[in-house]
């Protein structure tokens, strides 16, 4: 018996988006991306809601990917910057392996925002 994968959903904030194009650009990258099923870029709100397979790509890379699109448009180096919001993560504990994976990111800074944390239902 073969079990069904499980998609993992994660709400991305991208900074650098300057256009609609940008957006609909973004979009069709990681759309051809394995392993991502659907993606929703929001050009208003600079955030892009992705639903993934974890078994083919991780958060991280999906996180690279959008760097290296953003930076690769129009941005200079080191200027683009990726927030990633996973709605399972309530606490420190929960965040601790996620922070630990970000941190072996070349250039990453993995910081939990504990004032929306604090706030969340």
């Amino acid at each position: 018996m073969t079990t069904k994968p499980v998609a993992t959903r994660a709400t991305f904030s991208i900074h650098g988006l300057q256009t609609p194009e940008d957006a609909l650009q973004l979009e069709k990258s990681l759309t051809a991306c394995d392993g991502i099923r659907r993606v929703d870029v929001r050009w208003s709100t600079k955030n892009a809601k992705i639903e993934f397979d974890e078994n083919v790509i991780s958060a991280q890379g999906i996180a690279r990917r959008v760097a290296e699109h953003v930076v690769g448009a129009r941005l200079p180096p080191l200027s683009a910057r990726v927030l990633l919001k996973i709605p399972s993560i309530r606490d420190d504990a929960t965040a601790r392996l996620p922070a630990h994976v970000l941190h072996k990111i070349r250039g990453g800074n993995a910081r939990r925002d504990t004032k929306r944390a604090a706030s969340s239902p």
